[in-house]
């Protein structure tokens, strides 16, 4: 686990400042060309680190927690999660690194279940969380596998749809925003 927590640190320290968003919706100009290879680098970077590391323990808890053999989850779902959550994380005082990441899980009946709460770097003081829900696929084909699965003596699975939420709350309060008298 301390390797695990020191290579995550180097992404970070090698992706960090990182302001995604601003490079990529503004035109291109000559400038941006050459930081722009650079720059995609080290977001990709540190998507599969979070990827690696954190969403890895979001997996294995759902599955604790739920008690059942394996979660499925698309790449491409997997992939535009980890990308909101840098895109929400990048403009915070830590950056990414500073933020703890809260798992709901809804299931087909519409019961959200708390899955758990994974610091997106232990060794930084948190100033904002992500509130990630997740949410059950309810498609019939789904229920029919895993029916088959349990008169073949298998356990169940979880199919999380393309469907997600993730919302992010501060855990601080900005300086501008105070407007007390002395």
């Amino acid at each position: 686990m301390y390797e695990r927590n020191g290579s995550l640190s180097r992404v970070y320290q090698t992706s960090y400042p990182l302001a995604v968003s601003s490079y990529i919706e503004d035109e291109e100009s000559p400038e941006q060309d050459v930081f722009q290879d650079l720059e995609q680098e080290r977001f990709f970077n540190l998507i599969s680190a979070l990827k690696q590391s954190v969403f890895k323990q979001v997996i294995k808890s759902l599955e604790k927690v739920l008690e059942i053999d394996k979660i499925l989850i698309s790449p491409q779902t997997t992939l535009q999660i980890l990308k909101e959550m840098v895109y929400q994380g990048e403009r915070e005082p830590c950056g990414v690194r500073g933020g703890t990441l809260v798992v709901l899980f809804r299931d087909r009946s519409g019961l959200e279940k708390k899955i758990g709460r994974f610091p997106l770097d232990s060794s930084t003081t948190p100033t904002y969380q992500l509130i990630l829900t997740l949410i059950e696929a309810t498609n019939l084909k789904v229920s029919f596998e895993n029916l088959l699965r349990r008169f073949s003596g298998h356990g169940a699975l979880k199919f999380l749809g393309s469907k997600f939420r993730l919302e992010k709350k501060k855990l601080y309060r900005s300086s501008t925003s105070s407007t007390g008298s002395i």
